[in-house]
């Protein structure tokens, strides 16, 4: 009787720590609104406290725009860009909001141009990628159910993972992929980004490779991604 009794109270102990153990893996963490970036096929949120929190992030790579996931064989990932990557620039300009990324792309392709150079941190070290950008990136239409099936980050860094968080911000994910406002904003693809017309990539890259150099091995902050190729210069992807 004494023995069956232990069992018991050892059996339900055990699943109440089973049951703590999942509650907390499937916590989603409250964080900013997605957005898909149509230039990038990746989607992407901004960075805040909640952000910065949840990913581990510091400085540098701190602020701008964090990359949750990326199309398999899409512009960021062919470019070399993967999720926990956290994007500082583009076209040499400093972005803060999500819309920013395809409103420099659109801005591109209004002056002729087809690549997108993307700077960006991935564990605090300065990498820079070359982004294939397409005319009609602007009017292309994903399959919005196949956003959960994209490139993520490795699940066993946060206690929850990119399935948890993508069940429970579907919604808002389709509603702001097939809306031009953004937390309110109207979003005016078709007005130009001023972007520096002096901008050199190449000095740039340039820069972003000394500084790989000099990094004699920040702290990991947590933030890669399951998918997708290292390298400092990604692929253009044409």
């Amino acid at each position: 009787m004494i023995r069956k009794k232990i069992t018991r109270v050892v059996a339900l102990a055990c699943l109440s720590i089973f049951a703590a153990i999942t509650s907390y893996a499937a916590e989603v963490p409250k964080l900013p609104s997605p957005v898909v970036s149509k230039s990038l096929h990746a989607v992407i949120i901004p960075i805040d406290d909640s952000v910065r929190k949840t990913f581990g992030l510091k400085a540098p790579n701190d602020k701008g725009i964090f990359v949750v996931s990326v199309e398999p064989g899409g512009y960021a990932d062919k470019a070399g860009l993967k999720a926990g990557d956290v994007i500082g620039k583009a076209a040499g300009k400093e972005v803060s909001k999500p819309h920013d990324i395809d409103r420099i792309a659109n801005t591109l392709v209004k002056k002729k141009k087809t690549t997108d150079y993307i700077a960006y941190y991935r564990a605090g070290k300065h990498h820079s990628a070359k982004v294939a950008i397409d005319a009609g990136f602007m009017s292309f239409k994903f399959d919005t159910g196949s956003f959960g099936r994209w490139n993520s980050w490795d699940t066993g860094s946060y206690g929850f993972g990119y399935s948890d968080w993508y069940s429970s911000n579907s919604t808002s994910l389709t509603n702001n992929y097939n809306s031009t406002t953004y937390n309110n904003e109207t979003i005016d693809y078709e007005s130009n980004v001023e972007l520096d017309d002096n901008y050199d990539a190449d000095e740039d890259e340039d820069d972003e490779e000394d500084d790989d150099d000099s990094d004699d091995g920040d702290d990991d902050d947590g933030d890669d991604g399951d998918d997708g190729d290292d390298g400092d210069d990604g692929d253009d992807g044409e």
